[in-house]
């Protein structure tokens, strides 16, 4: 059974995090294990807009990821546009469709939200950016910071994890780069295919970097409503990912060996891929 929380209990424990008025948020969210709920889901979302706009005030602002998916470029494709569901959750998708927030349009890896600093952020990102682009922008934004909103576990990462294998060229290097397409309308009306050659891949074993922002001071955790939660310095993080990521380019691979990010891809393993899809394909033949 859920907790009886209030706005008002969320609102101190993310003031008690570190969230400060004025604060540029990059919001990982997943509400549910958060527990609030008010009323019904509408509501719920609807209070959870104010929650971020009483915390940041009217100098800050917020967004989230509202990445979407594409199709194989064997299959049917799909198209893009603004109201798009995307695979980022139930706020993401919630303030897609709310016409105060705006949507970036880039095709597959957009984002949303609102704010005086993040809508430029935003209005930038399109389909000739890189997936991560957006948040070389947001690191220089005075406060930036990312919230780990029940999210702080070993499913997920800070973003800027992202923008530093993107900014080392890694995204560029993966195996899937081209197999995901997408149609979408350019700026000119006219319909188009995209192709994503640039990918941040798995995350899973990342969480094992967490003791080193928290070594730094960059992340600070707690409570709030019935799960753990995080505060990130963007910056910083961003500053000391990078560098880890330069020293040891392996020092984010998870530990299931059937990862085909991690374990699949010539760039990470070098002459182990090949090991990897042979024992893939003698599985799928059913000889050993």
């Amino acid at each position: 059974m859920l907790n009886k929380l209030t706005k008002q209990q969320l609102i101190i424990s993310l003031k008690e995090l570190g969230i400060q008025n004025g604060d540029n948020l990059f919001v990982i969210s997943d509400l549910a294990n958060i527990g609030y709920l008010h009323q019904n889901k509408d509501k719920t979302l609807n209070n959870w807009i104010e929650i971020f706009d009483e915390l940041v005030g009217v100098k800050g602002g917020y967004m989230l990821p509202a990445y979407n998916k594409g199709s194989m470029f064997f299959k049917t494709k799909k198209n893009f546009n603004k109201t798009t569901a995307s695979y980022c959750g139930s706020f993401s998708n919630f303030l897609i469709n709310n016409k105060n927030f705006i949507r970036s349009k880039h095709p597959l890896m957009s984002v949303v939200g609102r704010g005086e600093y993040i809508l430029p952020i935003i209005e930038k990102h399109d389909h000739k950016s890189l997936s991560y682009t957006y948040l070389n922008d947001f690191i220089k934004l005075k406060n930036s910071k990312i919230l780990m909103l029940g999210t702080y576990n070993k499913t997920h990462f800070p973003q800027t994890l992202h923008l530093a294998q993107e900014n080392l060229g890694i995204t560029k290097k993966n195996i899937f780069k081209g197999i995901v397409q997408i149609n979408f309308l350019d700026e000119h009306g006219i319909k188009r295919l995209f192709k994503r050659y640039d990918y941040g891949g798995c995350t899973r074993g990342a969480f094992k970097l967490y003791p080193l922002l928290i070594k730094h001071n960059i992340l600070k955790k707690g409570i709030v409503g019935n799960s753990i939660s995080a505060l990130v310095d963007a910056k910083k993080s961003y500053d000391i990912l990078l560098n880890q990521i330069k020293l040891n380019p392996k020092i984010y691979l998870c530990d299931n060996k059937n990862c085909i990010d991690c374990f699949g891809n010539p760039y990470l393993v070098g002459i182990k891929s090949f090991n990897f899809f042979t024992n893939k394909i003698l599985k799928i033949i059913k000889i050993k």
